[in-house]
């Protein structure tokens, strides 16, 4: 007499072979959650600058300081994922259409009006390296 088990544990393991055969390496996956963990979406309608400035310096681990000239709203949509290197392309060119720059004192990026960006390099040491936002990156 055949046991009534036999044939259910055929099954099982018919399930865990084609369960195994389907199923993705960890490493797979592993690749793929690191390209979704380093690429961003850039869809932002009417956000105030500073909250911008704020995602930037998350994403790409910059010190910011803002002018207190620096206001208004920005609006970005981007239509596919990008890197934080080129989110900070994105964020430059928004600052130069908003009539801002940057410029760097050490491991601090300032945001000023272009107007009030320094045009030389200071005599104390400090490297003020600046240029038009998108030159910056």
């Amino acid at each position: 007499m055949k046991s009534a088990s036999a044939p259910f544990g055929l099954v099982v393991l018919c399930v865990a072979v084609c369960a195994v055969a389907v199923t993705p390496s960890v490493a797979a996956q592993e690749q793929v959650e690191t390209k979704r963990a380093s690429t961003v979406s850039l869809d932002f309608n009417n956000l105030e600058l500073p909250v911008f400035v704020k995602f930037i310096s998350e994403l790409t681990g910059k010190n910011f300081v803002i002018d207190e000239k620096v206001k208004g709203k920005v609006t970005v949509f981007s239509p596919v994922l990008v890197t934080p290197d080129r989110a900070y392309q994105v964020f430059l060119a928004v600052l130069e259409c908003k009539g801002l720059t940057t410029y760097a004192v050490v491991d601090v990026v300032r945001i000023v009006p272009i107007s009030d960006a320094p045009t030389e390099l200071s005599t104390d040491g400090d490297a003020l390296a600046h240029a038009r936002a998108e030159v910056m990156a």
